[in-house]
């Protein structure tokens, strides 16, 4: 599996993109409680989205998904 772009520092650059919108929004408007946003965000896509999707890849994608999984972070 070749990696170009954002995937090579991140298997979710989309899921990543979202939460540093957030986090900028949070800095922008100067409220910390506002990090709970992102917070509870990156918790609910590592619990309900990324392990259902990553369990379709390996199933698609078996070996060269799992290389894939050893060489890319997640998240950064």
């Amino acid at each position: 599996m070749e990696t170009r772009g954002l995937h090579r520092f991140s298997r979710n650059p989309m899921y990543l993109g979202m939460v540093l919108v957030q986090v900028g929004a949070v800095l922008v408007f100067g409220s910390l409680i506002g990090f709970v946003v992102p917070a509870v965000f990156v918790g609910l896509v590592n619990r309900k989205l990324l392990g259902h999707e990553e369990a379709l890849l390996r199933a698609e994608f078996g070996q060269e998904y799992a290389d894939y999984v050893a060489r890319v972070r997640r998240w950064i």
